[in-house]
């Protein structure tokens, strides 16, 4: 493998702040196979073993082999960019209709916003149906790295969109509504997925409180608690 591509991965995992303990995790292999990248150890590296490090740092296969075209993976959804503009106001708008906070476990009599009451700072995009659109206010620290606490995200709900938990990619920055106590509870969330064997829903965060994720498979095989994905998020902005 070139001193290039050894370097390049080296600055992609700083910007991340992540070692090589983390993305062996993510991959579902030993650290070895990093730090033997990293360190020169391994001469030769499989593409395929590549492409893995490459989904598990949302990361350009191409920009990891040739250091050409973008750095981060640009299919839809699987990167959140924080928009910083002002808020539009010349183009119809997407409703916002509730807030994401991860840990808070609401009783389902408690008070939403419905849609209409207010709108949230993103036009609405043309590449989805607008009824399928929506925006919501982050509260919390368990998605710093994208939005901070009082931002929103730009949503598409999923199955309103026509497409399905299949049509997800890895990395992708989804909603989560998860129910407890026979849906007596539940909890609104945004999270990264990540393939790790089964699927795995991530905080993106540098607050210590949130590095866990949350199983999937076993979430789906236990009675008292339940997970589904409701939507992907298309944008992010800093509310003024």
């Amino acid at each position: 493998m070139s001193d290039e591509i050894r370097d390049r991965v080296k600055q992609r995992l700083e910007e991340l702040g992540i070692g090589a303990t983390e993305v062996g995790r993510r991959v579902g292999r030993t650290n070895d196979l990093v730090n033997n990248l990293l360190y020169g150890k391994s001469k030769n590296i499989r593409v395929d073993t590549l492409k893995l490090i490459a989904e598990a740092t949302d990361t350009s296969l191409s920009w990891l082999l040739e250091g050409k075209g973008p750095k981060e993976v640009h299919e839809i959804g699987s990167t959140v960019e924080l928009d910083q503009r002002p808020f539009p106001t010349e183009q119809a708008l997407v409703p916002e209709v509730g807030e994401v906070a991860a840990g808070v476990w609401l009783e389902y009599n408690h008070h939403h916003n419905e849609p209409g009451e207010r709108l949230g700072p993103f036009p609405i995009d043309p590449r989805y149906p607008a009824a399928a659109q929506f925006s919501v206010r982050v509260r919390g620290t368990s998605i710093n790295r994208v939005v901070p606490d009082g931002g929103s995200l730009h949503c598409v709900a999923l199955f309103e969109s026509g497409l399905s938990e299949q049509d997800l990619t890895n990395g992708q920055l989804v909603i989560v509504k998860r129910t407890r106590m026979q849906g007596g509870l539940f909890e609104t969330t945004a999270k990264r997925l990540r393939k790790n064997g089964s699927w795995e829903l991530w905080p993106d965060s540098t607050d210590p409180n949130w590095q866990e994720p949350i199983k999937v498979e076993d979430l789906h095989d236990n009675e008292d608690e339940t997970v589904e994905v409701m939507a992907f998020v298309i944008g992010a902005h800093l509310v003024p």
